[in-house]
């Protein structure tokens, strides 16, 4: 990409997709996700991880 640009800010698509992926994480409760994570097990725990790697 040339310098401008880059400079101009995020394109249609990528507004977009940043919208798809913030009411994917809110409507996914990904903080409740994370606090009841301590409830699992720790091969549980694990697979969690290698899945969001």
């Amino acid at each position: 990409m040339t310098e401008s640009a880059t400079s101009k800010g995020p394109t249609a698509e990528e507004a977009e997709a940043t919208k798809v992926a913030t009411r994917c994480i809110r409507e996914c409760q990904l903080e409740q996700l994370i606090v009841d994570s301590k409830f699992l097990r720790e091969e549980s725990l694990h697979e969690l991880i290698k899945v969001n790697n």
